[in-house]
């Protein structure tokens, strides 16, 4: 593969990634073009012959336990209930879609080559919503970039509040904006840890911390300060503090949501925290999945279950990844898919190189922002595709078999990919 080909390629597998979380197109066109770059990737994986995976073993007994739930669903609504398509057609594409990202585009692509291609796409679409912040509604190009309606009080902002919108760029909400350029933020340490000098990733990192601010999102918000928070106890505490530090700081985000939704008991001003009626969706869930605990209601119309518990005003979406994990596939799943979450932030202290940062600053807000977004690693999904590609990372141990030398390595460096420990590795059949 020529060095024009590896970047298009790559080029393809992020940017149109951001399509099903778009307003450019319709969701079943954004899936689609979503895939097709897999078709690239399925044809280099058979020319070179590199279909053999190396996993990380307890992380794929977990992985493997999720996908086994997806197929009992599929098998079930056929055999023993309703047959659905709709399920059978999810379970298919959430099996070897997910598995296409997290086993085989780290084989293609070094890490170092991902994370900065991440950084470059999530600024450029900052820097196409940042001007709405300013001038509102505004056409590019002949499509027309708008904020989103709502007034905006953004602290140590110099323009008065009541004139900012949260800028959406050309996604379909700021919170999906929000993952983009906050995960773009954390991608771009990489190049800052690789060469503080660097002043165009200087600009790229200022960019999408800007993009992220405006977008008024509290998970991106939160996840700015995780990830400043995170690269300051690494650089100064060292990689073990920082282990704790992050276990911490999982564990305290656990608490706190545990005393707000009533579950512990805890200090008032927890106790009341505004969640903004997600707490009575949450609270909903964990009622609906009681007539099936251990494999959930399935992989369908899963809302369809909150209905009899939702808000007066009903409930669009399930608003956190580990509520969705546990209404669709139950204890089994959900348990699962938390323990895989936190595997693959341990095992990204584990890489090495100027992107170890980047892992491990990455992992730990695509888990924190799961816990405000319903979107998981499974599916076509702009967080999705994105999450499951760097979860891939640093569950393989993977850094690119066949590329082209990676940025790092043209310049005369050695590639910073993720390569662990192998100790505890095996391959999978």
């Amino acid at each position: 593969m020529t060095r024009t080909t590896h970047w298009f390629l790559l080029l393809c597998i992020v940017g149109l990634a951001l399509l099903p979380r778009s307003a450019l197109l319709p969701n079943s066109i954004a899936y689609v073009l979503t895939a097709l770059p897999l078709l690239a990737v399925g044809y280099l994986l058979l020319r070179q012959r590199k279909l053999e995976i190396t996993v990380h073993r307890p992380t794929a007994i977990l992985l493997m336990s999720i996908y086994a739930v997806f197929v009992f669903h599929a098998l079930s609504g056929g055999l023993f209930g309703t047959p659905s398509l709709n399920e059978l057609v999810r379970a298919i594409t959430f099996t070897l879609v997910t598995s296409v990202y997290l086993f085989f585009v780290p084989k293609i692509f070094a890490v170092e080559d991902f994370i900065w291609m991440v950084a470059r796409v999530s600024a450029v679409v900052a820097l196409i919503g940042i001007p709405t912040a300013v001038v509102g509604t505004y056409s590019l190009f002949g499509i027309t970039v708008t904020p989103h309606v709502y007034d905006l009080n953004l602290p140590l902002f110099v323009i008065d509040p009541a004139t900012i919108d949260p800028i959406t760029s050309i996604m379909d909400n700021p919170n999906s904006m929000g993952f983009v350029v906050s995960l773009g933020f954390a991608c771009g340490l990489a190049e800052i840890e690789r060469d503080w000098r660097d002043w165009v990733a200087w600009g790229v990192l200022g960019i999408n911390f800007l993009g992220a601010y405006l977008t008024g999102s509290r998970a991106a918000a939160g996840a700015l300060g995780i990830t400043v928070s995170v690269y300051l106890s690494y650089k100064v505490l060292g990689r073990w503090m920082t282990g704790l530090y992050v276990g911490t700081l999982l564990a305290s985000l656990v608490y706190v949501l545990a005393v707000a939704l009533g579950f512990l008991p805890g200090p008032e001003p927890i106790a009341t925290l505004n969640l903004r009626d997600r707490e009575l969706i949450w609270l909903g869930i964990w009622r609906a999945i009681e007539t099936s605990p251990l494999f959930g209601v399935g992989l369908g119309n899963h809302m369809a279950f909150i209905a009899p518990y939702a808000p007066p005003d009903g409930v669009a979406a399930t608003h956190n990844s580990y509520a969705r994990m546990l209404l669709t596939t139950g204890f089994v799943g959900a348990v699962a898919y938390v323990l895989l979450t936190l595997s693959a932030i341990r095992l990204s202290f584990r890489a090495t190189g100027p992107a170890k940062i980047s892992l491990i600053a990455g992992t730990t807000i695509i888990a924190f922002h799961q816990i405000w977004v319903g979107f998981s690693i499974f599916g076509l999904a702009t967080q999705s595709v994105l999450s499951a590609i760097l979860f891939g990372y640093v569950i393989t141990g993977s850094d690119a078999e066949f590329a082209p030398p990676s940025r790092s390595e043209s310049g005369g460096e050695s590639r910073a990919g993720a390569d662990l420990d192998t100790a505890d590795t095996a391959p999978q059949d």
